[in-house]
């Protein structure tokens, strides 16, 4: 494709003649995620609201009325001075993920741009920032967002220590590394990965002759010491506080008992496959072969997509040493033997060292690499675009749903006792359930409600069991109560 007698590679070319501008359209991308109070809940996005809210409005840790916390708590710290000006801070919640963004963005450009040229440093950059999967979690009150923007800047950090000269300087790098891997690994214990990752790349520095092995050995213990002694000082804190009701928690489900373990690591490639197509394919982040189906057709385009990105990062690697790209087999390694079945969303804080691969790949083709890039960024626009057209209505009328069940669920927050949602709209037991601040079960009929359970909610038009009186009506939903 020629115009005016230049080519559509060098028009995408020019874009590093200007990076403050094309940085200034990836800002504006990241901007317009901002929504304005509207919150579409899902179980983990409710959880952390309440660890949030608990902490801001009553200094102590809770989650939905429990004192055992399951998930970490660096993101719901970020979270929780929202709550001190509001019960429903979405707006402002939704500003601290376009912030984090923002910032994940300019480090990973900064990243980029330590080796390679300003257009492809760009075209990297705006690969992390123009995907479905980015923006639906920049939505959501989920720790993604806080992860790889901590994750970014604690890679630049642990870098220009590995690169400080002087003991000052060391000194100084070492204590903000120490910050960081810490404040990571608070947000998800993955976060150890980066640790593990620095280490093997100051080990290699030291074989190498770049640095002295005390100062290899020093650095990289201490940075891990930081890194391990959060994940797993916070990892047995939730562990005691499982501990009382025998209730399961990760370091079990890194140990599986009813399955081989061949078959759950097999079971751990499946999702990764899955996850990084979803991630990285325009258009697919919700198609997905089912779990263990290994004869599903798009396997056929996630399989030889894992085969590219892998000749991309060992090119990177042998190239440059990078922290990230030593982290990367960690991190992957982590998922095959503890696979969550989360979609690409546990994959989403690799998105710069993929995107990296990807760039790898195409570097050889001088003629046409940018041309792909650009094509790559237009098709996951599209593609982002549809996403959140569908998203941003559903979570307008929602919005109109909360005063009608905040009156319609004050009787319950006056009073203790188990809660259930029967047949109600999606996400609507996930407000009821951020209202009253205690878990809801799910039943799937009024069969199905435990004895134990004292407040019911349903449709107004379904029939009423036995042994529950109405207590109050609203937005179609009725409350029963057990007397």
């Amino acid at each position: 494709m020629k115009t005016s007698g230049r080519t559509f590679e060098d028009l995408v070319a020019d874009v590093g003649k200007r990076p403050r501008l094309w940085l200034g359209v990836l800002t504006a991308v990241v901007l317009v995620q901002a929504q304005p109070w509207w919150w579409l809940p899902g179980r983990d996005g409710l959880s952390y609201m309440s660890m949030a809210r608990g902490l801001a409005q009553r200094g102590e840790w809770a989650n939905l009325g429990a004192e055992r916390l399951t998930y970490p708590i660096g993101y719901p710290t970020l979270a929780s001075p929202a709550f001190l000006l509001s019960d429903r801070p979405f707006l402002m919640i939704s500003l601290l993920h376009v912030g984090l963004m923002l910032a994940a963005m300019l480090c990973a450009y900064a990243w980029a741009r330590r080796y390679l040229a300003r257009p492809a440093a760009l075209g990297v950059t705006a690969m992390v920032v123009v995907n479905a999967v980015v923006w639906a979690h920049v939505r959501e009150t989920l720790s993604e967002t806080a992860f790889i923007a901590v994750l970014m800047a604690s890679l630049l950090v642990l870098t220009a220590l590995r690169e400080a000269r002087g003991a000052g300087r060391v000194i100084g790098w070492t204590l903000l590394g120490v910050a960081g891997v810490a404040a990571l690994c608070s947000i998800r214990y993955a976060g150890a990965c980066l640790a593990a990752g620095f280490g093997m790349a100051v080990l290699a520095d030291a074989w190498l002759g770049r640095v002295t092995w005390a100062r290899a050995l020093a650095t990289g213990s201490i940075i891990s010491a930081a890194a391990l002694g959060t994940a797993v000082g916070l990892m047995v804190w939730d562990q005691s506080h499982a501990a009382p009701n025998a209730e399961i928690t990760y370091i079990e489900v890194l140990v599986p008992e009813d399955i081989s373990t061949w078959a759950w690591l097999l079971g751990g490639l499946h999702s990764g496959f899955n996850a990084a197509g979803q991630l990285l394919v325009p258009g697919l982040f919700k198609t997905y072969a089912d779990r263990n189906d290994w004869l599903s057709p798009i396997l056929l385009l996630y399989i030889p997509l894992w085969i590219v990105l892998a000749v991309g990062w060992l090119r990177f690697f042998r190239r440059t040493g990078d922290v990230l790209a030593w982290m990367m087999p960690f991190y992957i390694g982590l998922y095959l033997v503890w696979p969550f079945s989360q979609g690409p969303r546990f994959y989403l804080p690799l998105l710069p060292m993929l995107a990296m691969a990807l760039w790898m790949c195409v570097e050889p083709w001088p003629r046409h690499r940018m041309s792909i890039v650009a094509l790559f960024v237009l098709a996951h626009l599209a593609a982002a675009v549809g996403r959140t057209a569908n998203h941003l209505p559903r979570a307008a009328a929602l919005e109109a749903r909360w005063e009608p069940l905040e009156a319609l669920t004050e009787p319950v927050r006056a009073e203790p006792g188990w809660a259930a949602a029967v047949a109600l709209d999606q996400h609507v037991p996930e407000m009821i359930s951020f209202l009253i601040d205690r878990p809801i079960a799910r039943p799937p009929d009024l069969a199905g409600v435990d004895e134990r359970v004292r407040w019911v909610f349903v449709r107004e038009d379904a029939p009423r069991p036995d042994g529950y009186e109405p207590i109050g009506a609203a937005d179609g939903i009725l409350l029963l109560r057990r007397p």
